[in-house]
């Protein structure tokens, strides 16, 4: 009796050692523009799953399944990667055939037990307007800036317990129900937070009804881990990989000024201005969500930039001509007060007598002048924002009024 109780012992123990080498495929985030797809995770052993623990921090202490085949099927395609030294694997992939809106993808180890049928989220590709946020002191307070208080608040308080920022919630919902499509609205999280945070952030933003969006989040540690100090590179890359992947939606973007939201947006802003149309930094201080503004600078006039201000017998000839067109440069406006205002440089150096120089000049403004160039002489340069070909609002026109340059 006692050997047969000793033989299902070991029996027992030998099965329950078997499970807990099952494969378990831990999904960060899985999103498509219909011809490129990008899946991020991690294989664990699924025993991992099973725990009651509840703390965040067990995320931190799973068994992870190192160098483990992971494979990727859909549309009779099929992509394998295998997980590095701390099991993480991504997929970055570009199908032969277009994925199609409610895809069905199969993700899968060797072990059959890791099986799982995803959907990646498809935003419409229609021309709408996204939302790309920030996570910590944006959406959720979580006190950066202080960090015995951060700590608490990410270890030792659950999704429901954390506090939203109301302010940033309801301007977010706000934009993405006033696209009014039928299809699924682009908003994507960028968080400096590490992988294991992934599935707490994921719980929070379902528990304030956010609807289906992509969590993007860091590699800490292992091979292509991102790096914990170069924030501006790692959040920078990964808006401009959105604004690639999904070139006719226009984005606001939300941050805060715990951390360097503002200073990561405006870089965006700089490289690719037609992409962005409002960004919105929460003062981590005074609790204040405020829109950035944009400001313009005092009025400064290199002349006639890279060419002569004058003759060789009067080196500042029409040197007034290019100041007074420099005023319009300046405050910027429409491609139409753009054309104006080079027309009149034009007309102004025929005025002093010279038509061929003029129209060199003329010629020379249309091609290098525009505000698309990164110069300090481009249309619009007075402003700290570019703003491209846009009229001028009311404050802007007040602005430039109290520069006292009309």
């Amino acid at each position: 009796m006692k050997k047969n109780i000793l033989i299902a012992l070991f029996l027992l123990l030998i099965v329950e050692q078997l499970v807990a080498k099952d494969d378990f495929i831990e999904l960060y985030n899985a999103y498509t523009n219909g011809t490129r797809l990008i899946i991020k995770g991690r294989v664990i052993d699924k025993e991992d799953k099973k725990t009651t623990k509840s703390k965040i921090y067990s995320a931190f202490f799973n068994d992870e399944k190192k160098e483990v085949n992971v494979y990727l099927e859909f549309n009779k395609e099929h992509f394998v990667v295998k997980s590095n030294n701390e099991a993480y694997f991504t997929f970055d992939v570009k199908p032969k055939h277009k994925l199609h809106k409610g895809q069905k993808i199969l993700l899968k180890t060797n072990d059959e037990t890791s099986l799982q049928t995803i959907e990646p989220f498809f935003p419409s590709l229609k021309e709408h307007i996204g939302v790309i946020s920030d996570v910590d002191d944006t959406v959720v307070v979580s006190d950066v800036t202080h960090k015995a208080k951060l700590i608490y608040n990410t270890f030792f308080k659950n999704y429901k317990e954390r506090k939203i920022v109301k302010e940033v919630e309801q301007k977010i919902k706000t934009i993405l129900k006033n696209n009014k499509l039928q299809e699924e609205t682009a908003m994507f999280f960028i968080s400096g937070s590490p992988h294991q945070l992934n599935n707490n952030i994921k719980n929070f933003l379902d528990y304030h009804n956010f609807q289906k969006r992509a969590v993007l989040t860091k590699i800490i540690h292992g091979e292509g881990k991102d790096s914990l100090h170069a924030s501006i590179a790692y959040k920078y890359d990964k808006i401009v990989r959105l604004l690639k992947m999904y070139p006719r939606i226009k984005w606001v973007l939300f941050g805060d000024s715990g951390e360097k939201d503002a200073e990561i947006y405006l870089k965006v802003l700089k490289n690719y201005p037609q992409h962005i149309k409002e960004i919105y930094i929460r003062d981590v201080e005074n609790k204040k969500v405020n829109k950035m503004q944009n400001k313009l600078k005092a009025f400064v006039s290199d002349g006639c930039s890279y060419f002569p201000d004058g003759s060789l017998k009067n080196d500042t000839e029409w040197l007034d001509c290019c100041v007074e067109h420099d005023k319009s440069y300046w405050k910027g406006g429409t491609k139409q007060e753009r054309q104006k205002a080079d027309k009149s440089l034009q007309a102004c150096v025929e005025k002093v007598g010279f038509p061929k120089i003029a129209k060199m000049m003329y010629f020379g403004v249309r091609v290098g002048g525009s505000a698309k160039y990164d110069t300090s002489y481009k249309w619009g340069y007075g402003w700290t924002i570019n703003r491209f070909n846009e009229p001028l609002n009311e404050e802007e026109l007040r602005m430039v009024q109290r520069r006292g340059k009309l």
